[in-house]
């Protein structure tokens, strides 16, 4: 009997440090990201109503045309501060939707951590034209303990109009991280305390 308490406990506590984690998150909006940019924005007389306001790109609105457009011909970065710290696994572009084929053409991705230093970056990446859905490019391995994400637009798309960012959304899915240690949720917490409780009662009979 002392020996099934004793295997219990330990499988209980085992099974709790191997849980998996439930802190998958789609980091999108404006509780996750807030975006800036040196871009000056498109004159709205020009954008036909397109949206102008950098925060429009981290609302969590894929459905409509608002977003941000940026001054015709000029390329540059957008940064992304997510709002905390998180290991990323994909992003999620919603370009411009064939208004007047213009928009991001090509990108690249370069993050940081919380200190503001460089991680990583992607290849370039190439932006979808003429689509309501966004288009995701996941990972080779997650990024981890990413702060801030750097959105460097290389080149766009020539339209009828002219030729500028026009990016309705953004977001980034992944986990949150806690130096480099995802959360545990409070039932893998709960799970490892019974074990652990069971270890105790266990070394107290034996004592006894």
């Amino acid at each position: 009997m002392k020996n099934y308490i004793l295997s219990l406990a330990l499988a209980v506590a085992a099974l709790a440090l191997g849980a998996s984690p439930a802190n998958a998150v789609t980091i999108q909006g404006a509780s996750f990201i807030t975006p800036t940019t040196g871009i000056a924005p498109c004159a709205v007389s020009i954008c036909l109503g397109f949206g102008t306001d950098i925060n429009q790109i981290s609302d969590g609105d894929t459905a409509n045309f608002n977003g941000y457009a940026g001054a015709d011909g000029v390329v540059g970065i957008i940064t992304l501060d997510l709002l905390g710290n998180f290991d990323l696994q994909s992003f999620t572009l919603w370009n411009d939707i064939n208004v007047n084929l213009e928009g991001v053409e090509t990108f690249r991705l370069h993050f940081f951590d919380a200190s503001d230093t460089f991680i990583q970056s992607t290849a370039t990446l190439f932006a979808p034209v003429g689509q309501i859905p966004g288009q995701t490019y996941s990972f080779a391995s997650s990024v981890l303990n990413v702060s801030k994400v750097d959105l460097e637009t290389l080149t766009l798309l020539t339209g009828g109009v002219g030729s500028r960012i026009e990016i309705r959304e953004v977001n980034f899915d992944g986990a949150q991280s806690v130096s480099g240690s995802p959360v545990p949720e409070p039932g893998t917490i709960l799970l490892l305390g019974s074990g652990l409780a069971c270890v105790v009662v266990w070394r107290r009979k034996q004592a006894a």
